[in-house]
């Protein structure tokens, strides 16, 4: 195996590489509402991405309540902390949402629009198609301005009692499972730098002639 191979100069970076490169997970944001302009930006990129047999077999929900992406950010960081679902609950006081487990807070961060993408329970390619709408909305997000954090435990989340009755409320069938949330909103504070292109896993290139371990240097 050979040690190094020119990938050649890049003069004018690609603008989309460029997106791609600088997009970071924000977990801070502003209460400044999402503008509706957005929002239709961020469907129509969603439903653009790649899907197996193109069957389109995610679906998406923008949720700009405030006091329900609380509460269900509570529910989603409370499967973290306990598993079991039957006895849960929710107190509600002065119009806040009470963690129901030890350490429990809003796994949505405060974030003014939290998306779900929900797959077909048993579909083989469910979690990769929805995987692929969440990473458009991540791109579009950053293209617009916005920061995102991608979030996990969707499943878990609609799981519980409470969580099934939102998921019913939004139309979804009962054959629809939680894959993954992801929450939106401007970001509070300055963004941070481009990633450090030291990747630590193994890169590699093959071609007719040999393969070549593709050094850091040529992600800068």
């Amino acid at each position: 195996m050979s040690d190094d191979f020119d990938l050649g100069e890049i003069s004018t970076p690609n603008p989309f590489i460029e997106l791609i490169r600088t997009r970071h997970s924000v977990r801070r944001f502003t209460s400044e509402p999402v503008p509706g302009t957005y929002l239709r930006q961020i469907f129509q990129a969603a439903v653009a991405g790649p899907d197996a047999g193109n069957l389109r077999s995610p679906s998406l929900v923008l949720c700009c309540a405030t006091a329900l992406n609380r509460e269900l950010g509570t529910l989603n960081r409370f499967s973290l902390v306990d598993n079991e679902y039957s006895d849960y609950k929710i107190e509600w006081e002065d119009g806040t949402v009470a963690a129901p487990g030890a350490g429990a807070t809003d796994a949505f961060y405060g974030a003014p629009v939290v998306a779900t993408i929900f797959g077909p329970d048993g579909y083989s390619f469910a979690t990769e198609d929805a995987t692929c709408m969440a990473m458009d909305i991540l791109l579009a997000c950053h293209a617009l301005g916005l920061g995102a954090c991608y979030i996990t435990r969707a499943y878990e989340t609609f799981l519980t009692p409470r969580g099934r009755e939102i998921k019913y409320s939004w139309g979804l069938p009962d054959d629809y499972i939680g894959k993954m949330h992801i929450a939106i909103g401007f970001p509070d504070g300055t963004p941070p730098h481009i990633k450090d292109p030291n990747y630590e896993h193994l890169l590699v290139l093959v071609n007719d002639q040999d393969t070549f371990i593709v050094e850091p240097e040529y992600l800068r």
